[in-house]
């Protein structure tokens, strides 16, 4: 793949007019879409084309504001391989130990929003081979930012760890909630020390609401993706007056990448009970069966649900003695997992704090 770019000494809403001319019609039509504007498809090129030219920078300079590490990766890989030669060799090299201590492999998949919107165009040449045309004025932006957007990115990486992290362990909670863990952890992780106000969240959450697929926010509550929004009313009403579960900070590394906490004490005990009863289920059949019923005690489900999850894995007890002791260990599990209905505490959690 080639890369090439236009750099001449314009001024710059005319440097990235003269590149979007290079774009057809409905190209233009979709970067506009993306930028939320108002142009129908019967808007002249000319006028689109305008348009953009004078929004395209304000809104890269919000939205690098609310860069995660791939965009920035991929940014300033697309800058430091091709098109090293046209920026100063210090800001350059800079990119470059970036992407070596991040250890970034160049996936096109990570451009999806720059490309989205506008802020990078793929282009078909006449040799039928693709090229990547970048705006150059955007690209001296970030570049003379690039600092401030490295610090910021690794400040918005932390947030979506943490917003990730508590919509698996709550479901469901308010932006107040993930200030208090994020000024008991969050604020002083890695040295950034970010104070979040409540303004800024909802900004926030708001800017990566079309971006991210691990939570969805409705103005009040962060709520987690497995929950539609006709279940969120009855979830909230069955978690109301209960107070929010405090997790512990390795608990918050655990739940940014998982939605069950392994470790627990009932996880283990559900997988000690699989282990000795495995009644004719191979061991990739028994995990899938674990996790099944340990997602199920975390949603808060019932007896007759267990039944269908192992009737559905053809699993069948040996005798009345293995379904007791299967019932006692679930019974056990169930006091012991992280519910959302409790907002992130067990049941036995709750029963002490009421002692």
């Amino acid at each position: 793949m080639r890369f090439f770019c236009y750099n001449q000494p314009m001024e710059n809403t005319k440097i990235i007019t003269l590149n979007l001319y290079h774009l057809k019609k409905e190209k233009l039509l979709n970067i506009a879409k993306a930028h939320q504007l108002n142009i129908s498809k019967n808007t002249p090129k000319k006028e689109i084309i305008e348009t953009l030219s004078v929004i395209l920078p304000s809104n890269f300079m919000t939205d690098t504001r609310f860069f995660l590490l791939n965009d920035l990766f991929f940014y300033a890989s697309i800058t430091a391989n091709y098109f090293k030669d046209w920026y100063d060799k210090e800001k350059i090299e800079l990119l470059q130990t970036l992407l070596h201590n991040g250890k970034y492999t160049l996936d096109h998949e990570d451009g999806q929003m720059l490309f989205e919107k506008g802020y990078l165009v793929i282009l078909m040449g006449k040799d039928k081979k693709e090229r990547i045309m970048m705006l150059s004025p955007l690209t001296d932006y970030f570049l003379d930012r690039i600092k401030e957007i490295i610090k910021q990115c690794l400040i918005n990486e932390n947030t979506t760890d943490y917003l990730t992290a508590l919509s698996n362990i709550y479901g469901c909670f308010t932006i107040e909630q993930f200030l208090k863990i994020w000024e008991l952890y969050g604020e002083k992780k890695d040295g950034l020390g970010h104070r979040w106000t409540k303004e800024k969240m909802v900004e926030f959450c708001n800017k990566m609401q079309n971006r991210e697929e691990l939570y969805w926010y409705n103005g009040q509550h962060i709520i987690h993706p497995m929950i539609k929004e006709e279940e969120l009313d009855e979830l909230l009403e069955q978690a109301a007056n209960k107070p929010y579960y405090i997790p512990t900070e390795k608990e918050i590394q655990i739940y940014t990448d998982n939605l069950i906490d392994k470790s627990t004490k009932a996880y283990q005990k559900m997988a000690s009970y699989f282990k000795k009863h495995k009644n004719g289920l191979k061991p990739k059949a028994i995990r899938e069966l674990t996790s099944r019923l340990a997602l199920a005690l975390k949603f808060n489900s019932k007896a007759d649900d267990f039944m269908k999850i192992l009737n559905s894995m053809d699993y069948k007890f040996k005798n009345e003695k293995d379904r007791e002791t299967f019932n006692e260990m679930i019974e056990f599990c169930s006091n012991n997992t992280r519910k959302w209905v409790h907002r992130g505490a067990t049941a036995e959690e709750l029963l002490e704090e009421q002692k």
